[in-house]
């Protein structure tokens, strides 16, 4: 497969690395056969571990410039960079290459995976018959400027075409691109839900009989990134899980702290109304807890309306005579009985 090759100067022109894209390729239909160049907006790993970031923004405003490269039949890349110059006939020359073609129609389709087609008319009759026997694969050329990060700066410059027979040493590097017959598409539904349907459907169709089978040994660049990035995703995974459980632990040690300060708290209510309610017992009038259930009643009636109930208390005392031991009684709802029951509520600490 080709390299990215990279020279000082190419005559007298600053430096730019030539990026050369493979994809795969079945009479000519109308218009021409439909052809995916590459995918875009994705990462392409070279040989020497290189990776190219293929952004949409990079390639768009160059579909003019794809109509008009070279398409170029041969066993090899030629020299983009004599092509640039001006120099096809000696960039085909060196490699034995001829035109064996032309195209049309280049766009940038940006629904589903975005990606760069261009539409194949071949004239040269033993490359249309490579295209009808399957035999045929293309790998596209450009010229760019690639950063530190691996990003493409500015635009692409497109270079050429190469269509070539491939072998095990010089085949696809981008199964995402290939050279689809517009005649074996399904336009029944003329909607644009039901092209795009047909069109994938006849992707999916191509690659699984005209893709090599993959090398059950080997893995390919995409199997590393993507397990790697599963493996950084299952240890993230882990991780939360992790805090999660932390979490869940504080939770369960706060709710059972709550719990035994809310336990605590109400023993400490129920001395303090246990010890109010013995205090007001005691100063009840004799006769009054007499009888079965009689006290928690009085207390409950306490508790629930103290004032009240302190009023009715002072009412069964002035229907009782005074006696010596008990002192003098006031009448009800009199001044004195007031001062009685305010006394009596900050002896019980109620103010």
């Amino acid at each position: 497969m080709p390299d990215i090759t990279t020279d000082d100067t190419v005559d007298g022109q600053p430096k730019r690395d030539l990026v050369s894209v493979q994809v795969v390729t079945h009479a000519n239909p109308k218009g021409g056969h439909e052809t995916i160049i590459h995918a875009l907006n994705r990462w392409m790993t070279y040989e020497n571990g290189r990776r190219i970031y293929f952004d949409v923004t990079n390639f768009a405003g160059t579909e003019s410039g794809w109509n008009a490269v070279p398409a170029v039949y041969a066993t090899r890349h030629p020299d983009g960079r004599l092509i640039e110059s001006g120099r096809l006939d000696d960039a085909l020359k060196d490699v034995g290459g001829t035109i064996c073609g032309s195209h049309s129609d280049a766009a940038i389709v940006k629904t589903g995976q975005p990606r760069l087609t261009i539409k194949t008319v071949f004239s040269d009759e033993r490359v249309q018959a490579l295209y009808d026997q399957g035999k045929l694969s293309l790998s596209s050329a450009f010229l760019c400027n690639v950063g530190n990060d691996g990003r493409i700066q500015g635009s692409i410059k497109p270079n050429h075409i190469l269509y070539f027979e491939p072998s095990d040493s010089f085949g696809p590097r981008d199964p995402s691109a290939m050279l689809l017959n517009l005649e074996e598409y399904d336009m029944t539904d003329d909607s644009p839900e039901g092209q795009v349907k047909s069109a994938f459907e006849t992707i999916l169709a191509f690659l699984k009989n005209k893709m090599p089978e993959p090398v059950k040994d080997e893995e390919t660049t995409m199997d590393t990134e993507l397990k790697n990035q599963v493996g950084a995703l299952e240890v993230e995974l882990t991780n939360a899980k992790k805090q999660v459980e932390e979490r869940d632990a504080q939770i369960t040690a706060l709710t059972e702290e709550l719990t035994n300060t809310k336990s605590e708290l109400e023993g400490l209510r129920k001395e303090r109304a246990d010890a109010e309610w013995l205090e007001v017992k005691n100063q009840l009038p004799t006769g009054m807890l007499h009888g079965d259930g009689k006290e928690e009643e009085l207390r409950n009636a306490y508790e629930k309306d103290t004032k009240s109930f302190l009023k009715s208390v002072l009412a069964v005392k002035t229907k009782t005579p005074p006696t010596k031991e008990e002192g003098e009684e006031f009448t009800h709802g009199s001044p004195e009985s007031d001062q009685i029951y305010d006394e009596f509520m900050e002896s019980t600490g109620r103010r």
